[in-house]
């Protein structure tokens, strides 16, 4: 699938949705996106808004979208699994195991994550798990 003007401004809307959110949906301003462009770009983004809005809703990262007209706002709602880093994903993983996952809200599982990440056991352990890894250069 070849990339275009559209489906770029579609993903730098979901971006910017997904690095905001504090849970699995963001809204999204069109006015507000447009003051960040000069004439020219949001001229073009308004004649384009339809496809834009298409390349939205059919982006993999986006489950639902809702365009309200009337607000001229994107109500996006993400797959979970996408708005996960490397550590959420090993939270959730470690929630799963323990049947705590069902009422867990994502910003919990980013808030946990972050916890474990400044934690200084899970420095000294990185630090060990560091030394004892068979490298071919010296630390």
């Amino acid at each position: 699938m070849k990339m275009s003007i559209n489906k770029l401004i579609a993903n730098d809307i979901i971006n910017y949705g997904m690095n905001n959110t504090l849970s699995d949906n963001y809204i999204v301003s069109l006015d507000s996106y447009l003051d960040d462009f000069d004439e020219e770009s949001q001229e073009y983004i308004q004649n384009n808004l339809e496809d834009i809005i298409s390349d939205i809703h059919a982006n993999e990262n986006v489950c639902d979208l809702i365009y309200d007209k009337k607000e001229k706002e994107f109500n996006m709602i993400f797959y979970w699994d996408n708005l996960l880093d490397v550590v959420d994903r090993f939270v959730m993983k470690l929630l799963k195991e323990k049947n705590m996952d069902e009422k867990v809200q994502i910003h919990e599982v980013k808030e946990i994550s972050q916890e474990v990440m400044n934690d200084d056991g899970t420095r000294n352990l990185a630090l060990e798990k560091i030394k004892n890894y068979n490298m071919e250069y010296e630390l």
